[in-house]
């Protein structure tokens, strides 16, 4: 385990999971967590002779480079309209599909939620994209990005099934210097 453990050193790590992750872990999955913790006090000093090795800063910044968030869907695909189909559901045209897993009545992701995954995965960062099956959502994502400059980054959104969209216009620019169109 501890050999493990140490193969961890090469992403420049200090522990195995992060502090969000522990923190809220229910006892039943603390009971997977708990051995490669208990392996892993090693760790610390093999991330810091990687880094040197590297030549690496004490802490690289980990970015989630393809996010989405939204408050509902309402897109448009091939197959038709994308809209709510409750518990992480999503109505495609005729077609009910799982977008993800089943823990609201209401098929969203909010920034909130976002954040909070972010938190618990340990991770610094996200790049906010959109896509035909969320619909437009360069209003919410520029919301975000200016209420998380810190932690957000968005890219605005051409939805060429919009009603009145010209193929060869210019992209849209937000007034936030952190959203890219």
């Amino acid at each position: 385990m501890r050999q493990e453990v140490a193969n961890f050193a090469r992403f420049l790590t200090d522990s195995v999971y992060g502090p969000a992750m522990v923190a809220t872990a229910p006892p039943a999955r603390m009971r997977h967590l708990e051995q490669p913790l208990a392996n892993q006090d090693h760790l610390p000093a093999l991330s810091a002779q990687a880094r040197r090795e590297r030549g690496v800063p004490p802490r690289l910044m980990i970015v989630d480079a393809h996010s989405h968030v939204f408050p509902e869907p309402r897109g448009q695909v091939r197959e038709g309209p994308t809209r709510d189909g409750g518990y992480g559901r999503m109505r495609v045209g005729q077609r009910l599909m799982q977008l993800m897993p089943p823990l609201n009545r209401r098929t969203e992701f909010t920034t909130e939620m976002l954040l909070a995954n972010l938190d618990w995965a340990g991770v610094d960062a996200a790049v906010l994209l959109q896509g035909t099956y969320y619909g437009e959502c360069d209003g919410y994502v520029a919301e975000a990005v200016g209420r998380h400059p810190g932690r957000l980054v968005g890219a605005l959104w051409c939805d060429p099934w919009r009603p009145g969209f010209r193929p060869y216009s210019a992209p849209a620019r937000s007034s936030s210097p952190r959203t890219r169109g």
